[in-house]
C-alpha cells in the first residue's frame, strides 16, 4: 500500500511528460488539442513506473524482513568496518526516530492548543513550526549518541569489536547466498549481453 500509494503521483507526472510531450511519439491514440497521447510515452512510462515499483518493493520488502542489528553485524563479521556498519545503522533507523520525534512534538502542540488538524492550509500551517525542534533535536539526538559511541571506545583502533547480536551462519544459508550470488551474476551477465546485441 505505502509503495503504490508513493508511485502513484510519479505515474500521474511521468504520464504527462512522455505521454503528451515526449518528441518519441510517433504513434498517437488520442488528440487533446494542445498536446497528443502517444503510445511510445505511453510504454516508456509504464516501464519506468514498472521499474521503480520494483525498485520500491525490494527494498521495502528488504527493511521489514531484515532487523538492521543483524544486518550490521554480518557486515562487520564479513569485513566491514565498524563505522561504516554504524553508517548503515543510523540511516536505517533516522526514519523511524524522525517520525517519533515529529509525533511526539505534534502531541506536545495540541496540548497547547495549537490546531494541527483540518484541511490541507492548516496542515501546512502547523507542519511548518515543526521544522525547527525537529532538525534541533535529531541533530542534538546524533551528538549524544557520537559523544556515548566515543565514551565506550568505538573509534579505538586495534580493538575487536562486540555485539549483543550474534548471527548464527548455518550450512543452509550458505549454501542460499551462493546461489543467489550465482543468479546475480547471471542475470548481470544476461542483461550486458542483451544490451550490446539489442
Amino acid at each position: 500500500q505505502f509503495v503504490v500509494g508513493f508511485s502513484i503521483p510519479i505515474l500521474i507526472m511521468l504520464f504527462f511528460i512522455h505521454g503528451l510531450f515526449s518528441p518519441k511519439n510517433v504513434t498517437i491514440i488520442a488528440d487533446f488539442g494542445f498536446a497528443k497521447l502517444g503510445l511510445e510515452g505511453v510504454l516508456y512510462t509504464i516501464k519506468l513506473v514498472g521499474s521503480l515499483l520494483v525498485f520500491l518493493g525490494s527494498f521495502f520488502l528488504f527493511t521489514v524482513t531484515t532487523h538492521p542489528g543483524k544486518l550490521v553485524t554480518s557486515l562487520v563479521e564479513a569485513g566491514m568496518k565498524p563505522k561504516a556498519g554504524y553508517l548503515i545503522l543510523a540511516t536505517f533507523q533516522i526514519v523511524p526516530q524522525m517520525q517519533g520525534r515529529l509525533s511526539i512534538i505534534r502531541q506536545a502542540q495540541m496540548a497547547r492548543g495549537v490546531e494541527v488538524e483540518g484541511n490541507l492550509l492548516t496542515r501546512f500551517t502547523a507542519f511548518i513550526p515543526l521544522i525547527g525542534p525537529l532538525v534541533m533535536g535529531s541533530l542534538v539526538d546524533m551528538q549524544e549518541r557520537g559523544m556515548t559511541l566515543e565514551t565506550r571506545g568505538f573509534g579505538v583502533t586495534g580493538v575487536k569489536t562486540t555485539s549483543y547480536v550474534e548471527i548464527i551462519d548455518r550450512p543452509l544459508d550458505k549454501l542460499i547466498r551462493k546461489i543467489l550470488i550465482g543468479f546475480l551474476i547471471v542475470v548481470t551477465l544476461i542483461s550486458i549481453v542483451m544490451y550490446f546485441i539489442r
